[in-house]
């Protein structure tokens, strides 16, 4: 009877260990979602902000005018190298 209560005991010890390294799995995974739901909504609104710049700049005609800045630019800089 004595062996039959210590290994009751041992099991009880090793189930009350394993609940609590789920428990903190549990936390841990929570946590990654979160970060993973935060970083797409980060996402989500500078993918946004680009579309709605690149349609601005469409609209207002400046698109020409950054790409021909940005060669100027491209080359000067190529040519102080």
């Amino acid at each position: 009877m004595n062996d039959l209560l210590k290994e009751f005991k041992f099991l009880l010890n090793e189930y009350k260990t394993l609940i609590g390294k789920i428990a903190m799995y549990q936390d841990w995974m929570l946590d990654c979602k979160k970060k993973i739901m935060k970083l797409d909504t980060t996402n989500h609104y500078l993918e946004w902000q680009n579309s709605y710049f690149k349609g601005f700049i469409k609209r207002h005609g400046l698109d020409n005018k950054l790409h021909e800045k940005d060669d100027e630019a491209i080359k000067e800089d190529v040519k102080n190298d």
